[in-house]
């Protein structure tokens, strides 16, 4: 009786040792939940693998490669196309871009084609990421005034980005003291137009001068390009840029090269609108995985 325990005492532990073993090599995937989402047996063909593939063999990136989630994504026509690109997955690799999928207001500013014509200017990258911009452009005075036109059309005047760089250095804090600078000769053919004059009559415009946020903004180039686009006021009037405006998240993605490379491609605002592809990119298997550019491989290695 004694021998009979011990011979099935080294069976089991050999059985264990060979399915420890199996896991380790990537033959048996460990168990795991990704977004409550139950692995499914045998998809991830293990023999594709190389010595090279560091993340594909971690066996938590594989747990996540079984999972019912990702095999749905897998098949994901507009998903399996954006995979592919490099933009794509440095731009899903970021915290700050799982945190945006989660938002339906990003989804449908990616979808509007006068967003995706914005983001690809220089000077938006640039003036996008100032924490001035995102104050001044979630106010509604900025909004409307924008909307209407006419600060649009005199943004573009030199002298008037050289009256805000003016007015920000005296750190003007009313309309009358706006005024008292602007009575300057430098300035009598821009105060004589009759775009200024409609603005400084404008309640708005009076609030929005007084943030030193505003002025600067005003007072730079980038500003009055963009303002020359009439995209641009469109974007500004949407209510969902006025919310995601002030999130650094928002400022840090949409500012990135990579993300306007691709903000216009309608597979990657068809993959926003996609509940399914909002809760992948929350798991942190997907970020390592963009991160190391294997999306594309884990992608021919699922059944």
């Amino acid at each position: 009786m004694k021998n009979q325990k011990t011979v099935v005492t080294v069976a089991v532990v050999a059985v264990a040792a060979i399915v420890a073993f199996c896991v380790y090599k990537g033959i048996i995937p460990p168990k795991g939940n990704v977004e409550g989402a139950i692995g499914a047996a045998n998809r991830y063909q293990s023999n594709q693998i190389t010595d090279d593939d560091v993340t594909l063999k971690d066996p938590e990136v594989q747990a996540f490669l079984q999972s019912d989630l990702f095999h749905k994504m897998s098949t994901n026509a507009d998903f399996a196309k954006m995979v592919t690109s490099g933009d794509f997955a440095k731009i899903s690799a970021s915290p700050d871009f799982a945190k945006l999928t989660t938002q339906t207001e990003f989804a449908r500013l990616v979808g509007d084609r006068d967003f995706a014509k914005v983001v690809e200017t220089s000077e938006f990258a640039r003036i996008v990421g100032n924490a001035e911009y995102a104050k001044v452009t979630a106010s509604g005075e900025y909004r409307r005034m924008i909307a209407g036109g006419d600060l649009a059309r005199i943004a573009q005047s030199a002298e008037y980005r050289s009256l805000m760089a003016a007015a920000d250095a005296k750190s003007v804090t009313t309309a009358a003291d706006l005024a008292k600078i602007a009575a300057a000769p430098e300035y009598a053919k821009l105060t004589a137009s009759a775009d200024y004059q409609k603005l400084a009559r404008n309640a708005d415009y009076a609030k929005l001068v007084a943030s030193s946020d505003a002025r600067r903004m005003m007072a730079s180039e980038d500003h009055a390009k963009l303002t020359a686009q009439t995209e641009y006021a469109k974007v500004v009037a949407n209510a969902d840029y006025a919310r995601l405006a002030p999130q650094v998240e928002f400022a840090r993605i949409v500012g990135d090269g990579d993300f306007a490379r691709i903000a216009d491609q309608a597979e990657f605002a068809k993959l926003l609108a996609n509940n399914d592809f909002a809760k992948i990119t929350q798991a942190a298997e997907y970020q390592k995985l963009a991160a190391s550019n294997d999306l594309a491989k884990a992608m021919t290695s699922v059944d």
